[in-house]
């Protein structure tokens, strides 16, 4: 610390107070530069990094969404399987038992189209019963 200029006695006093404070003020304006610098250099880097996480956050919502989109798609193919599967054991049990309206029905009931329509009812049923049971 130096002391007020009017308790110091000597004129060389006062220069040597005058150029430790100019030193000083110096190497004050120097530090002040090297923490502005490095102020900004983190700066950069903390904006890259606000840069970069987003990019990583979307990317991993992204792969979360395919996920999510991937285990759903199984779990609608295992639905639609056993509404598929329903149907052909449906279709073998009447070729054993008979046909809905006897045996001249059978041409009917083994139809593409009527076949169609109710591997298409059933894998709805099904598929409902799949969004009821859900638990979102």
């Amino acid at each position: 610390m130096h002391p007020p200029w009017d308790r110091v006695a000597s004129q060389g006093e006062k220069r040597q107070h005058y150029e430790a404070m100019r030193d000083e003020i110096s190497r004050a304006r120097s530090s002040a530069g090297i923490a502005h610098k490095t102020a900004r250099e983190f700066r950069h880097k903390a904006e890259e990094a606000k840069t970069e996480k987003k990019v990583v956050e979307k990317k991993l919502l992204h792969l979360t969404e395919k996920q999510k989109a991937a285990e759903e798609q199984k779990k609608t193919g295992v639905w639609s399987g056993a509404g598929g599967g329903s149907i052909i054991i449906l279709y073998q049990t009447w070729d054993i038992i008979g046909y809905p309206g006897g045996n001249r029905w059978k041409g009917w009931w083994e139809h593409e189209a009527v076949y169609g329509v109710l591997m298409w009812a059933v894998t709805l049923l099904f598929a409902w019963f799949y969004k009821a049971t859900r638990n979102e």
